[in-house]
């Protein structure tokens, strides 16, 4: 018996051994498949798959980012992978509660990231802190939208400036303030610093295009200015720590000048030679066949029309290495033309280098790593740039975009010298120092809008609400828009919860001047003028002319609709038996028998919203619309005051219906304007052509060059089509 409970026990152990070591491999399976499934999921769409959520979920505030970026790319694909592929995301009334909670207002600093920066840098070193502060300008479309949640009015600008800071010495970015009213002055430029400043960031560069409201902004901070052909200064002063802060032209931006004005009017040199679009033509010339020496140079660099002109890649391909040998080597008798464009592609490719990795070519190193040999191409570039004469210009008569040159090149080496003092630091990363993110941010905010890439006021700010929280949003890649991996994500796409944190004691920087508000004294004096009482008058149609027939039609029609949807709740508003007031809605029933469903408001409810349209003319003007906030909200308080006899759920809805009207009538006429300036110029075109062909002009002379050059196009054109044939045939 012993010996037989012995046997039993050891069977038992075995078997338990068995059971264990089987679910010790179970459980370790299952971490790993859970380790697996956390590469896509987290941990609370864990939980909800795994069946431990019934009723209410707690999200995550740093994954609430990443499911906003899917929503703000595609709805479609958000409710498909929710709806139909079963993904646990947050439901969309979840997404637009915690969209909410973050306070974005046109023409201020966003408060919420001004919080979050706060929190993130207060512990940081100061060379962690430097920031370079940059603006750029995003085209919108002027259409007029309403905000129900301001209660205001949105348009009119066509385009949007963003104000951005990112990190020189530390991989962050971070866009802080947008409008579309008023551009950033000398003074706002200054506050936005100081406000900066509070939160712990020190700006030590500004990066801005060439465009004429930021040279006004130079103006302003009296830099760039050029006395005997010598910049004054490329520097302002930090308004609180009496620090150099240095300006940079954006480098994309003024090799793209540099480009068009070579291929417009030409650079001259002291020497007396010349380097114009003839030279390029020349070298494409001379490389017709397949195999050639610059295979990426074509047409296309040189013959620009339009938005072309504002390509940045072929202008970097244009001044590039491999040109400037190629015309030394084929068309000889051009060495200055060729070092120029040589010593522009070693200068390009500084102010671009991206990594802090070293280089044995100084040109792709961080600038400091060689310090020697890119001083000596940074003063070899200076120097030609003060001595080259950009088309029929007197000699130290700078262009524009020359000017920003030297200026970049000064304050490269300023700033540079000023760090190296101050913090020791051994480089800088010249690509921190143009634009390009801030492109990526416009890539960005057009591609939320899937194929509306063109956003209108209200539309620009949302999108600007969703990119903040939006957690690694992929940047479009367009031929405008340099994508790299020195880019980053904002930060506050990763710190969701200070976004909706109080952030009221943060220092603001307002930067716009308030709308013109809707009850202003000349308004006020309008509306003393009018009668509140009703015209009790019946009208006729025959009594009034053309125009008056159509305006007083189209406000029957309106008026029909808001009969007609509360009809049930109010019928004194609908046309009784003893009405003989309607004439355009009760012509379309005639002719239509009665079966087209329109309503007719009664004589009492029309006379109220003729009178109540003269108030809406008194608070807005024919044609305009006020933009300040509660647009409808003090319309409808007017009228409610007024006429107290009728319901105020009917007023409610009448107001908000006449403001979206109003903005409706307003983006027809723009549209309008736009097409009838199209037909007058092919009018203008049309008559321009047939004027000359009636007075027998002849056509203009070509020269033996262009005819030569057309044939060139036109053979280059026959052999493309006979290559596509031979595809097509294979």
């Amino acid at each position: 018996m012993i010996h037989k409970k012995d046997t039993m026990l050891k069977r038992f152990r075995c078997i338990k051994s068995r059971r264990d070591s089987r679910i010790e491999k179970i459980n370790l399976k299952l971490n790993e498949q859970k380790e697996i499934v956390k590469k896509v999921f987290n941990d609370t769409q864990i939980r909800i798959l795994e069946g431990k959520y019934e009723d209410y979920v707690h999200w995550n505030e740093q994954d609430m980012g990443k499911f906003i970026s899917i929503y703000s790319i595609s709805k479609r694909a958000y409710f498909h992978l929710q709806k139909r592929w079963n993904y646990p995301l947050p439901s969309e009334s979840t997404l637009k509660r915690w969209l909410q909670k973050i306070e974005i207002k046109p023409g201020q600093l966003i408060r919420p990231v001004m919080n979050l920066i706060d929190s993130e840098f207060a512990m940081l070193p100061l060379p962690e802190r430097i920031a370079v502060m940059s603006i750029d300008e995003m085209e919108i479309d002027e259409r007029y939208d309403y905000d129900p949640k301001e209660d205001q009015v949105l348009g009119g600008c066509k385009s949007s400036y963003v104000v951005s800071i990112r990190g020189l010495f530390r991989r962050w970015k971070q866009a802080i303030q947008f409008d579309w009213e008023n551009m950033v002055t000398s003074e706002d430029l200054i506050n936005i610093i100081k406000a900066l400043h509070q939160v712990n960031i020190e700006v030590r560069a500004f990066v801005c295009d060439m465009g004429p409201k930021n040279q006004r902004l130079w103006r302003d901070l009296d830099l760039g200015i050029v006395k005997n052909g010598e910049i004054n200064k490329t520097w302002f002063m930090h308004p609180t720590t009496s620090k150099k802060v240095y300006v940079f032209p954006d480098y994309p931006h003024l090799l793209k000048l540099l480009r068009n004005h070579t291929i417009d009017s030409g650079v001259y040199f002291p020497n007396g030679q010349k380097l114009e679009k003839s030279l390029f033509q020349d070298l494409l010339r001379k490389q017709r066949t397949e195999f050639c020496l610059t295979p990426k140079l074509t047409h296309k660099h040189i013959y620009l029309r339009g938005k072309q002109r504002q390509n940045v890649g072929t202008a970097f391909q244009l001044f590039d290495t491999t040109v400037s040998k190629a015309i030394r080597l084929l068309i000889p008798g051009n060495v200055t033309q060729s070092n120029f464009i040589e010593l522009v592609s070693d200068y390009s490719q500084l102010a671009n280098v991206r990594t802090s990795i070293p280089n044995s070519n100084p040109t792709k190193s961080a600038y400091g790593m060689k310090l020697k040999e890119q001083d000596e191409i940074i003063n070899a570039m200076f120097h030609t740039f003060q001595n080259i004469t950009i088309g029929p210009r007197k000699r130290r008569t700078y262009a524009p975009f020359q000017k920003g040159m030297l200026m970049h090149m000064t304050s490269m080496q300023e700033l540079y010298s000023d760090l190296k003092n101050e913090h020791g630091i051994e480089y800088i990363i010249p690509s921190r120092l143009n634009q390009d993110h801030l492109e990526n941010l416009f890539s960005q905010l057009r591609g939320l809008g899937g194929f509306n890439s063109n956003p209108t006021a209200l539309e620009f700010k949302y999108r600007m609400k969703k990119l903040i929280t939006s957690h690694a949003l992929l940047t479009p890649e367009t031929s405008s828009v340099c994508t790299h991996n020195d880019d980053c994500e904002m930060l506050s796409s990763r710190l969701f919860n200070y976004l909706s944190e109080d952030s009221s004691k943060m220092p603001q920087v307002v930067s716009r001047n308030d709308p013109e508000p809707l009850l202003s004294d000349a308004t006020v004096d309008r509306l003393t003028g009018i009668t509140w009482n009703p015209d009790s008058r019946t009208i006729s149609l025959e009594s009034c002319p053309y125009y008056e027939r159509s305006e007083l039609g189209g406000m029957e029609y309106v008026a029909g609709y808001v009969a007609k949807k509360f009809q049930d709740k109010h019928p004194s508003i609908t046309k009784s038996a003893e009405d003989l007031t309607g004439f355009w809605v009760d012509f379309i029933n005639n002719r239509m028998n009665n079966t087209n469903g329109l309503t007719e408001p009664s004589h009492y409810w029309f006379s109220l919203f003729r009178k109540w349209e003269e108030v809406f003319v008194a608070l807005h003007g024919p044609k305009k619309i006020v933009k300040s906030p509660g647009v409808v909200r003090q319309y409808r308080g007017i009228i409610c005051n007024n006429y107290t006899g009728v319901s105020k759920e009917v007023i409610e809805y009448y107001c908000k219906l006449r403001v979206l009207l109003r903005v409706k009538y307003i983006n027809r006429c723009i549209e309008d304007e736009k097409f009838i300036m199209q037909e007058k110029k092919r009018q203008a075109t049309k008559s321009n052509d047939s004027s000359q062909d009636q007075m027998g002009l002849e056509s203009p002379h070509v020269e033996s060059e262009d005819l030569e050059e057309l044939e060139i196009l036109e053979n280059d054109l026959t052999m493309i089509e006979e290559i596509l044939a031979n595809c097509n045939r294979i």
